[in-house]
């Protein structure tokens, strides 16, 4: 895995060049990634692929003799794959099966979040299973808290939004089923408080939760996948459960699967095969939100698999896009 930055140039500067900073034993794919914030020089990286490996880095910034920036890892945790019971391989020239030395499920999707200070590792697999963990760096070893049992098929991705006052979570399968969960340490097995059944055609591809402007009672999630729809839907929280109250979607907003969106409520943008990145309003009228397009670009990184958006204090949204290459964006959103 490599961090893009040149340690010899300015802070705002030094994201423009590769550097290896930590390895992924085995040869094993990376599927997913999440970085979570400690301070302000140093963060945590979990990174997990093939054979349901889940590995946690430590990335620390520290000035350099020349009065730069340098960046150091330590590993945190490396896990070995596990043999899962019930797999089973065929033996090569053999007429029998054996039972495989690791496990076949994959990885689909992570992320962390902070919850009572204390980092708090999700992700999910290609068997739709859902975990939610802690990391011991005595031991260096992850421990488990809860597991969030709905789906049946591969869960392709995960999204967390955090409050004062809950945890709140989505995930998406191959099914085009989005389930939304209140997360809770003292559950050991969680339920989800909310189903949207055939949210797509097929598989979930991004999901993106936000409050409603000024309105911490109300969820909006922002879907895309690929059947080329932009989908919303806005939840009111009553306690730990959630109930639909306006829905909206855009067919073919792209002309090719959609691969991520991101949204805050008021906005969303998205990126596709296509190439495209998009940008879109929200509106309500009185039993629907109207998804409004504003524009759009043709990204020079082929292939989009990821996007991130940082709010400026202008008011413009900084986009950053990612693919086989990478690169940024300043929106003018406009009043």
């Amino acid at each position: 895995m490599r961090l893009l930055y040149t340690p010899s140039q300015p802070e705002g500067l030094r994201v423009h060049s590769p550097r290896d900073v930590c390895k992924h034993p085995g040869g094993r794919t990376v599927k997913a990634l999440s970085i979570y914030k400690e301070s302000d020089t140093s963060y945590v990286l979990c990174v997990g692929g093939a054979k349901e490996v889940l590995l946690g880095f430590r990335l620390t910034w520290c000035a350099s003799e020349t009065n730069g920036w340098d960046l150091k890892s330590s590993a945190l945790v490396l896990p070995k794959p596990v043999d899962k019971p019930g797999t089973r391989a065929w033996t090569k020239g053999c007429g029998y099966v054996r039972p495989r030395s690791e496990s076949d499920q994959r990885i689909m999707d992570v992320v962390t979040y902070s919850c009572g200070g204390r980092m708090r590792v999700l992700y999910s697999t290609s068997l739709g299973d859902i975990s939610i963990l802690v990391m011991d760096e005595d031991k260096r070893a992850w421990r488990q808290v809860s597991t969030l049992k709905y789906h049946q098929c591969p869960v392709l991705v995960v999204h967390v939004l955090c409050s004062t006052t809950a945890t709140w979570a989505c995930t998406g399968g191959t099914d085009g089923t989005v389930a939304v969960w209140c997360l809770n340490d003292d559950d050991d097995v969680v339920v989800p408080a909310h189903v949207i059944e055939r949210a797509h055609q097929s598989g979930v591809n991004s999901l993106s939760m936000a409050f409603a402007p000024g309105d911490a009672s109300t969820l909006v999630i922002a879907s895309g996948g690929d059947d080329q729809v932009l989908r919303v839907e806005m939840l009111c929280i009553t306690g730990e459960g959630a109930t639909t109250s306006r829905v909206g979607a855009f067919d073919f907003a792209h002309s090719s699967a959609i691969r991520r969106v991101w949204t805050d409520g008021e906005r969303i943008i998205s990126t596709s095969v296509d190439q495209r990145v998009k940008l879109w309003r929200l509106t309500l009228d009185s039993s629907a939100i109207v998804i409004s397009p504003l524009g759009g670009v043709v990204t020079q990184a082929p292939e989009p698999e990821a996007i991130d958006v940082l709010r400026a204090s202008s008011g413009n949204l900084f986009v950053a896009v990612a693919g086989r290459g990478f690169e940024l964006f300043n929106v003018n959103v406009g009043p």
